[in-house]
């Protein structure tokens, strides 16, 4: 915005004509069978597909031009961080290369995809003999694969193409109740999930040579951080939790009042496991400080009255 003449000037970007919207492709087989009376079991698989969306690029080095700017990247260096003692690789210009500046941005379609594929398996016992259950248990991967790394810095690109996502590999849900005598209902619930991915990073040289301008003077370009190992190759742990219930409905003249009486546990395992550091650089004091835990074991009592 130009305050003296109170025009909006354009910034110089612009979107492609055939830009596509983010696209999910799924497919889904299963088998169920019931193995006894009031007791099933089932298996699916789960296949789906996430590409297109939208991506930014250099104009004149997109998807399509017949250039791209990873060309430029003629030398690779390997920086050894001297609080870890860890090593990472990085991209750099070298000699007289001109390495083009000032280009506007132009939006397109992405080329990065991801492909996720997942089984369940499933039993289900229905109410009856007093009791009733759910088992469900997945195991997954989603890995992203990206082609556009012959269009950008392909630092830390082999850390991420072809690597999985964030996702959890496998989950276990856990659900039973139980009538006991005097209608007493206990019910019991338990997740186990597998830790997230921490993607870790460590402190990085600083400026580096990046060829030179057009008049011929030095440029250089920055990496504040550097990854170094491939992505999900750290996670946090893993977590078991644990809920149990009881509840008594107590009622009097003929239903039409009712007093529930409730008894909860939660984490019953009083696990303590870590969630978040407040950073994800090897090299920053942050990185073994927590930031989130899984809350403690806690009961709970309560009541509560229909009329």
């Amino acid at each position: 915005f130009n305050a003296t003449t109170g025009v909006f000037a354009p910034a110089g970007n612009n979107v492609d004509p055939s830009a596509k919207l983010a696209r999910t492709r799924e497919v889904v087989a299963g088998v169920q069978h019931e193995l006894v009376a009031n007791l099933a079991i089932g298996a699916d698989y789960i296949y789906r597909k996430y590409d297109n969306g939208t991506a930014s690029f250099s104009q004149g080095y997109q998807p399509g031009s017949g250039a791209n700017l990873a060309n430029f990247y003629n030398a690779q260096g390997t920086y050894k961080d001297p609080v870890t003692g860890l090593s990472a690789p990085y991209f750099y210009v070298t000699g007289s290369t001109v390495v083009p500046s000032g280009l506007s941005s132009i939006v397109m379609t992405s080329t990065a995809y991801s492909v996720y594929h997942g089984v369940d398996l499933t039993m289900t016992k229905r109410f009856s003999n007093r009791w009733q259950a759910n088992v469900a248990a997945t195991i997954q991967k989603s890995p992203t694969y990206r082609p556009d790394y012959s269009y950008v810095n392909p630092t830390g690109i082999s850390f991420v193409d072809g690597k999985t996502t964030a996702i959890s590999r496998y989950l276990l849900k856990v659900q039973a109740s139980y009538q006991m005598p005097w209608n007493i209902m206990t019910s019991a619930n338990l997740n186990v999930n597998d830790g997230g991915v921490r993607t870790l990073t460590i402190n990085g040289p600083g400026a580096v040579p990046f060829g030179v301008t057009s008049t011929g003077a030095a440029r250089t370009i920055s990496y504040g951080t550097l990854n170094f190992e491939p992505n999900g190759t750290t996670r946090f742990k893993p977590t078991s939790l644990l809920d149990l219930g009881a509840q008594k409905v107590l009622s009097f003249k003929g239903g039409k009042y009712r007093l529930k009486l409730m008894l909860d546990a939660f984490n019953v395992f009083n696990i303590n496991t870590i969630t978040g550091y407040n950073s994800n650089n090897r090299s920053s004091s942050g990185f073994t400080q927590p930031s989130g835990l899984v809350p403690p074991r806690v009961f709970r009592i309560g009541g509560s009255i229909n009329f």
